[in-house]
């Protein structure tokens, strides 16, 4: 009837805070959402309806939305854990298991060993390198260029390079890079001590070049 209709009105979109209250209801299923745009349908306009639909559309797909979102950040947060854990492990049995030696260093040697196991060809393919590329991995890991790697080295260096197959390039590069720089300013350092004996050399020799040609005869 106009009456519970009305009625109806009031009840759900009387107020301001009453629409906020049902339009909650709708898309949480605290009510039947036909049942709180019949009363619009009826005694405001039929236009509302569209637009209550519209709305439910909405919010429901955002809902879906972010829900599934913060769900598959965690699972993948959760599955990176997991998986930097286990290869934090491995990377630590691999180096025990390729120090002979117990020296707390890999040579080499015992890296070429090492390369040719399965858990180290694993390694590998966690970061897009295949074994025949154990040497230009072995030079880069060797970061003081003592032909040995230590434990550090070997795991946080095996460890950062996961990702494309060009990060190895990038970072190999960098260490290029790194020592080119260091080469250079020991050079410059050398230079400028160069600059400073000479300049100190100068007067010595201006000095002992007047004293040869006041002693000289006319």
């Amino acid at each position: 009837s106009d009456e519970e209709v009305t009625t109806a009105l009031v009840q759900y979109w009387g107020t301001l805070g009453d629409s906020i209250y049902s339009l909650y209801m709708a898309i949480t299923g605290g009510q039947d959402w036909g049942d709180l745009v019949a009363p619009l349908k009826s005694d405001i306009h039929i236009m509302l309806v569209p637009l209550f639909v519209a709305y439910i559309a909405f919010a429901l797909l955002c809902m879906m939305n972010i829900i599934t979102g913060l769900f598959l950040d965690q699972a993948l947060r959760t599955a990176k854990r997991e998986r930097d854990s286990y290869m934090i492990r491995t990377l630590q049995s691999l180096f025990d298991s390729a120090d002979f030696d117990h020296n707390d260093r890999i040579t080499w040697e015992e890296f070429e060993r090492l390369a040719a196991t399965p858990s180290m060809r694993y390694v590998f393919e966690q970061i897009d390198l295949s074994h025949e590329e154990a040497s230009t991995l072995f030079k880069l890991l060797d970061t003081n260029h003592r032909g040995k790697i230590n434990r550090d080295e070997f795991r946080s260096g095996c460890n950062s390079l996961r990702g494309p197959a060009k990060a190895l390039d990038i970072a190999f590069l960098k260490k290029e890079l790194d020592r080119i720089v260091t080469r250079s300013a020991q050079q410059s350092k050398l230079l400028k001590q160069h600059v400073k004996y000479t300049r100190e050399l100068l007067p010595i020799l201006f000095e002992l070049k007047s004293s040869l040609l006041s002693k000289a005869p006319c």
